[in-house]
């Protein structure tokens, strides 16, 4: 059975690895990383940062969640009304999105 480390050095471990990345301690017990603050902007990486990958996910979240909001002001076709003559047709200028076997609109149903 292994030895049961102190609280102290368990935090700073990282678990199953047995890696320690604390920096040398001073005669005082400090690590003069910790001291001078600089083991803070290390420690926290990517974290502080946002990406573009981030940036475009939360634009479309906010797109989704205004067309969800805003669905019965967007000038939109009925979902629910059938259009025989629109049956099966691609994308075009009435149907963005195209229309399903029953002529209805597929950007108006996707919103709805």
């Amino acid at each position: 059975m292994a030895a049961l480390q102190p609280l102290d050095d368990a935090a700073d471990r990282v678990v199953g690895l047995g890696v320690d990345d604390r920096p040398p301690a001073d005669a005082d017990g400090v690590g003069a990383a910790v001291a001078t603050g600089r083991r803070g902007r290390r420690a926290r990486g990517r974290r502080g940062r946002k990406g573009p990958a981030f940036w475009l996910a939360v634009g479309w979240l906010v797109v989704v969640a205004f067309c969800g909001i805003a669905a019965t002001w967007l000038p939109l076709q009925d979902p629910t009304t059938p259009n025989v003559v629109a049956r099966l047709d691609g994308p075009n200028a009435d149907n963005l999105l195209g229309a399903d076997a029953l002529g209805r609109d597929q950007l108006s149903r996707i919103v709805h």
